[in-house]
């Protein structure tokens, strides 16, 4: 009976050792799966989107678009300048340089005149009303100038833009303040051509034409003698 006792002992051992064996391998097998994982982890390259050629060629043909676009279609605008230009008579217009758009009128009178006839000859145009205080003060500044440049072949012409001044009360004005040049009534189809440079339209505007009737000067609001004359004494 010792003997059976001993012999059981000693395979209940033997089962003991070979379950702590397996329980090492398994141990083992898990380590060696751990660090495997970890290995394929730290090995892994992060990688980042690029972008691809025929993007990168898109995006630099689209500048390249608009810088042509700028350097081809924007261009400072030309200074302007107080002085005839040259101009053939092809280009008509109110700004300085461009040929003075032609008109006809009757003047209080009852005498038809163009401008286009007064060629040869410089013309102030005057654009005013009789109600209009600065108009008024500028006939002062315009009878100084009919005065002493009238025989250097200087005219002005008058033209009174209200509808509501009849031709018996613009020539009273023009008797009462003493200026001997014409005057024309029924202005605004002139005035709607010559006035349409400016933003909001005032009066008195003057302009300057010269011999060949191109526009040399022009100016809105009250336009003293000293600038006038300077600029008249430039086209003689």
């Amino acid at each position: 009976m010792a003997k059976r006792r001993k012999s059981s002992g000693k395979h209940h051992k033997k089962d003991i050792s070979e379950i702590k064996s397996k329980k090492g391998e398994d141990t083992s097998a898990r380590k060696s799966s751990r660090k495997a994982s970890k290995k394929k982890i730290s090995g892994k390259r992060i990688s980042t989107p690029k972008i691809g050629y025929p993007i990168l060629i898109i995006v630099i043909v689209a500048v390249l678009i608009v810088v042509v676009t700028a350097f081809f279609f924007y261009q400072p605008a030309p200074a302007p300048s107080n002085h005839s230009n040259g101009n053939n008579g092809d280009d008509i217009g109110t700004n300085i340089g461009q040929t003075a758009p032609d008109f006809t009128l009757t003047d209080i009178g009852g005498n038809e005149f163009i401008l286009k006839n007064y060629r040869g000859k410089i013309v102030i145009l005057d654009f005013m009303a009789i109600r209009c205080p600065p108009c008024v003060q500028e006939m002062g500044e315009l009878k100084e100038i009919r005065q002493n440049y009238y025989s250097k072949g200087v005219r002005i012409i008058s033209i009174d833009i209200d509808s509501h001044d009849s031709v018996d009360d613009l020539t009273q004005f023009k008797n009462e303040y003493g200026c001997d040049w014409v005057f024309a009534t029924n202005g605004r189809s002139v005035w709607s051509v010559y006035g349409a440079y400016q933003d909001a339209p005032a009066i008195p505007t003057l302009y300057i034409i010269d011999k060949d009737g191109v526009v040399a000067y022009r100016n809105r609001g009250l336009t003293d003698y000293d600038i006038l004359s300077s600029e008249i004494d430039k086209l003689l």
